[in-house]
């Protein structure tokens, strides 16, 4: 691939280009579903932290019915389909 010259292009034609390119990008990946990884680096796991909240729900209300009990028995309720 041959180099392209940029010293005749003015920077604010070029600096239009990246931000044009960018908006196009993350439209994009925001009509895939997708996240934009750029801003952060990395992708934002929250599904381990949504299913955690989830199994914890109803440890309140469980632990108010059940002085003494433990997690792990609540745990068993919830497999049992009790605590639900």
């Amino acid at each position: 691939m041959k180099p392209i010259e940029l010293e005749g292009v003015p920077t604010s034609v070029l600096i239009a280009e990246v931000r044009r390119s960018i908006a196009e990008r993350a439209e994009l990946k925001s009509l895939m579903g997708g996240t934009d990884t750029d801003t952060k680096g990395r992708k934002a796991n929250s599904k381990p932290k949504a299913a955690a909240v989830t199994r914890w729900s109803g440890w309140k209300s469980y632990k108010a019915e059940h002085a003494n009990a433990t997690p792990k028995q609540y745990f068993k309720s919830q497999r049992e389909g009790e605590g639900k």
